[in-house]
């Protein structure tokens, strides 16, 4: 599942009160009533912060969902020190989805760093990464928003099944 970050629309928070949690809760319980097994969430602590749901982690283990942050900055890839980190965390998510999870990721708008993971996850499973970025494209239009995001997509190495 590819989205945008819960409790938003438009980027904005939903809810008019300061540190409420209702629009985030309710996305969140909609995450997991549509099957949604594990949260992936590509936004920083600062980010959410500045968002309105900072109780974005929290909330989302309350609704029975497994959390876990991976910072991508706004419209770049992930830095090249990171790459291992990056690896690893593909290569946790193809586990979790072969094991039968259902992975939901976001960040904020779910489009270029949403997309550069999903894509990511197409490329490690045997799909060439031109294909990857189009299927990611057109299953959710604007996906994959910077040529740095593309290049970073096709050094991505397919590792096979094991």
């Amino acid at each position: 599942m590819l989205c945008r970050c819960p409790g938003l629309r438009g980027g904005q928070p939903r809810t008019a009160t300061p540190g409420s949690t209702t629009a985030l809760e309710a996305d969140l319980t909609l995450l997991a009533s549509n099957g949604a097994t594990d949260l992936v969430t590509l936004i920083g602590e600062d980010e959410r912060g500045n968002l309105g749901v900072g109780a974005l982690p929290r909330l989302a283990w309350d609704k029975g969902l497994s959390w876990r942050e991976f910072l991508i900055t706004d419209r770049t890839a992930p830095a090249s020190g990171r790459q291992a980190e990056f690896d690893q965390l593909l290569d946790e998510l193809l586990t979790d989805l072969a094991a039968g999870r259902r992975v939901a990721i976001h960040c904020q708008a779910g489009l270029g760093r949403t997309g550069l993971l999903a894509a990511g996850l197409l490329v490690r499973s045997g799909t060439g990464p031109d294909d990857a970025i189009a299927l990611v494209r057109s299953a959710r239009p604007g996906s994959i928003e910077t040529s740095g995001q593309e290049d970073f997509i096709r050094k991505i190495e397919f590792r096979g099944l094991e």
